[in-house]
């Protein structure tokens, strides 16, 4: 992902988009897939100590040991997440284009 030393968004600014147009995941098919961005595609992380943090695809960036991304492009709501303490990260995807892994 694209390094960025801040991610932030309040009303009438917008928010520091990460420019990903692709990422590589495993479908629920087990098939691993290229899924292209959009404005309702979400991660759903939940941490080791089972809270769920729920951040926008274009705002997700990872630097060093840390994701950092947004929970909401109108008001922010910064989430700072140690990748150490992911248990699970899940992607909510309506409508979203997906292309086989060649």
């Amino acid at each position: 992902m694209v390094q960025r030393t801040h991610n932030v968004a309040s009303i009438g600014t917008g928010y520091d988009s990460n420019g990903l147009e692709k990422i590589r995941c495993v479908n629920q098919s087990g098939q691993e897939v290229w899924l292209y961005g959009g404005k309702n595609i979400n991660f759903k992380v939940t941490t080791l100590d089972g809270k769920k943090q729920t951040m926008y695809f274009d705002t997700v960036y990872w630097q060093n040991d840390t994701i950092f991304g947004l929970k909401s492009r109108i008001v922010g709501g910064k989430r700072v997440i140690p990748v150490s303490q992911i248990a699970t990260v899940g992607i909510n995807a309506e409508e979203a284009e997906t292309k086989p892994v060649n």
